[in-house]
């Protein structure tokens, strides 16, 4: 059975589900923590410089939550561990949310829907200011509000 290293910073976080994959199978592991003042000095260490990441036999490393726990899972079926216990480490996986890209999602929705809106709004706002100023009116527009002046 390969020796297995977790880097992750000193709290759960993303790193916690592949603690809970280890935990659940019985498989040891070293969990080794950093603070965040340490994380600048050996970020380069790390691919895509990002944490979590676990480190094998032969000093490969592979970061990013989900692709461990797919290894993980993939490897833990290889060690015959039982059926139902397989099952559920698969179902912890697939359950799994990346708020992310729920939030990209989101707000790249939110942002071509409502910013083209606005943008639009804020367009003719100002050319009918510029209008109103030509024709000598005595209403100012601005983005949320107009103002009557009263000479």
């Amino acid at each position: 059975m390969p020796n297995y290293t977790l880097h992750y910073f000193n709290g759960r976080g993303r790193a916690e589900i592949i603690r809970m994959m280890f935990n659940m199978a019985g498989v040891p592991y070293n969990d080794k923590r950093y603070e965040f003042s340490e994380w600048d000095r050996c970020r380069n260490d790390y691919p895509g410089m990002c944490l979590p990441c676990l480190e094998m036999d032969g000093g490969m490393r592979m970061p990013e939550t989900m692709a461990i726990c797919r290894y993980l899972a993939r490897e833990f079926v290889s060690l015959s561990l039982s059926l139902s216990l397989c099952l559920y480490l698969f179902l912890i996986l697939s359950n799994l949310i990346q708020p992310d890209n729920y939030l990209s999602n989101y707000l790249r929705r939110f942002i071509s829907i409502y910013l083209s809106i606005y943008l639009s709004i804020y367009f003719y706002l100002s050319i009918y200011q510029i209008y109103l100023y030509l024709s000598k009116s005595i209403y100012i527009i601005y983005p949320y509000s107009s103002i009557y002046l009263s000479i």
